[in-house]
């Protein structure tokens, strides 16, 4: 499934305006963080020359707090303006499709459709400033408060480096024009007096702030607005010409590879426009809505709806958005249903285990839906706020399940021999046979489950057992030990074991509350 080639233009020309946006953003933060090094600089040369002392940190530091005020406001402003140009830019492609179609047919469409998307742009720059649309609720005004809190507290254990190693006022002034300016140039030397600094200028961390932003807002913007279109029938997720440079060869293929390989019937790299994953950071690939539909044929099909022909389509689609359509606010009901769009859970059973995985964002999650635990109300919620006892009780079992076994690198040979030592299994058994009894008690659902943790421990441990048996495996799934208790299986777990803790059975563990 592909656009016409007119459609295409139109998402061309977006997209070349919302890179130009990164240009613009990054020169200007850039000189944002010039001003404040010219302000921080200023100080320096009004000190006297000498020595640091505490005193004099003391006072610099509320030099600091003063313009890092000022920084976030000046980096929140230029944030919000390019944020919402993107969306704008975005917004603009249905726009200018339905402006070519009016001129070209006669028809006073562009007005009316630009009522359905005038808030399309506001709506998602709010979603970005409020975090709305991230699984942190982050917003952008917080986001920012953190990278500048983080230059506060680089920059005072600069100033304690600097006082140690005794340092001149004018030489800590050369080291902070390093670390502020974007022009200076990081050097071993000074990387080697400040250590917990890292390589990264401080600027970088704005600067990817910015570019995500800018690029969540396009996206938010461009797939809210296709929605809205009757005739957008996908969304396509097209590789940078960089990928492969910055991506695949230094570091290997990741998700972006997944979803530009992704085909469910609507095409290489197409999705439902409601399942288009959302970018991860500095993500430079491009999405955009498909129209396979030529302008002519488009054209004819809203003439003959708008002379009174029937349009199943577009007769759903206005009795959602009619009062929309006609200026007269927006209507109530399920956002649009018009599309008869399938439900996430549905539509994620359906697609493979690196779709699922991505779009869950990670395994851990992935072997909770697996095993049929996590609800769709779960699904777009971090690890850390699902992370409990029992979820990673769950997911060592499924990752055992599904992954087979992990073992350190050559532990496996040594517990088989050390168990033949002690009688515990047959002599002729291979590792294989081991391996299988171990499986035998993952699998028994009547299986008890301990939680077993004490202090010290570099993890937490999970302990199955089969009343014969005990498996002890650790929270990041790699087996640490299994055999028959010589004393038997209560009074080792009871006696034997301390900071063990009784959770429930295997098949207890899997009911949903």
């Amino acid at each position: 499934m592909r656009n016409n080639s007119e459609y295409q233009e139109l998402i061309n020309k977006a997209r070349n305006n919302h890179l130009r946006l990164y240009e613009s953003s990054y020169k200007e933060i850039r000189d944002i963080y010039k001003d404040v090094s010219k302000e921080f600089d200023i100080k320096y040369i009004q000190a006297k020359r000498g020595s640091l002392t505490e005193r004099f940190a003391k006072d610099y530091m509320k030099v600091v707090n003063k313009q890092l005020k000022k920084m976030i406001i000046q980096i929140f402003l230029s944030d919000k303006k390019f944020i919402k140009k993107a969306a704008e830019y975005a917004n603009e492609i249905q726009l200018s499709f339905f402006n070519i179609l009016g001129q070209k047919y006669g028809m006073d469409i562009d007005r009316t459709f630009r009522t359905v998307l005038s808030r399309v742009p506001e709506e998602a720059v709010a979603e970005i400033m409020n975090g709305l649309m991230y699984h942190d609720n982050k917003g952008l005004s917080e986001r920012i408060w953190i990278d500048a809190e983080l230059m506060k507290k680089d920059i005072g254990y600069m100033l304690q480096k600097a006082i140690v190693e005794k340092k001149s006022v004018e030489e800590f002034a050369k080291d902070i024009q390093v670390y502020v300016n974007p022009d200076a140039r990081i050097t071993w030397e000074w990387n080697k007096v400040y250590p917990g600094v890292g390589k990264r200028k401080i600027e970088y961390n704005a600067q990817r702030l910015a570019r995500t932003s800018i690029n969540h807002a396009f996206f938010l913007s461009n797939v809210r607005s296709s929605m809205k279109n009757p005739f957008v029938e996908a969304m396509h997720w097209e590789l940078s010409a960089s990928h492969m440079v910055r991506q695949v060869i230094p570091f290997g293929e990741d998700e972006c590879d997944i979803y530009a390989n992704h085909d469910e019937g609507l095409g290489k790299g197409n999705f439902p426009i409601d399942k288009i994953p959302l970018p991860h950071p500095q993500c430079l690939c491009s999405q955009w809505p498909v129209i396979p539909k030529s302008i002519e044929e488009i054209g004819n099909e809203i003439r003959k709806w708008l002379d009174g022909e029937s349009n199943s389509t577009l007769d759903s689609w206005y009795n959602e958005f009619g009062k929309e359509f006609a200026g007269l606010g927006k209507q109530n009901g399920t956002p649009y249903a018009f599309r008869k769009k399938e439900s996430i859970s549905n539509w994620l059973e359906r697609q493979s285990r690196d779709i699922q995985i991505s779009f869950l964002g990670g395994k851990k999650k992935w072997y909770l839906y697996n095993a049929g635990v996590l609800n769709e109300k779960d699904f777009s919620k971090p690890w850390k706020e699902l992370k409990n006892d029992r979820n990673s009780a769950i997911i060592v079992v499924q990752r055992t399940l599904t992954d087979g076994f992990k073992w350190k690198k050559g532990k496996l040979e040594k517990h088989v021999n050390k168990r033949k030592k002690k009688g515990h299994i047959p002599s002729v058994w291979t590792e294989k046979d081991y391996q299988n009894r171990i499986m035998e008690i993952i699998q028994n659902k009547s299986s008890d489950v301990f939680l077993y943790y004490n202090k010290g421990f570099d993890q937490k441990y999970f302990v199955f057992g089969d009343k014969e048996w005990i498996a002890i495996i650790g929270e990041n799934g790699i087996i640490d030990t299994a055999f028959p208790p010589d004393k038997g299986y209560d009074y080792y777990l009871n006696e034997q074991l301390t900071g063990i803790n009784y959770m429930s059975t295997i098949e207890e563990l899997y009911k949903n509350d």
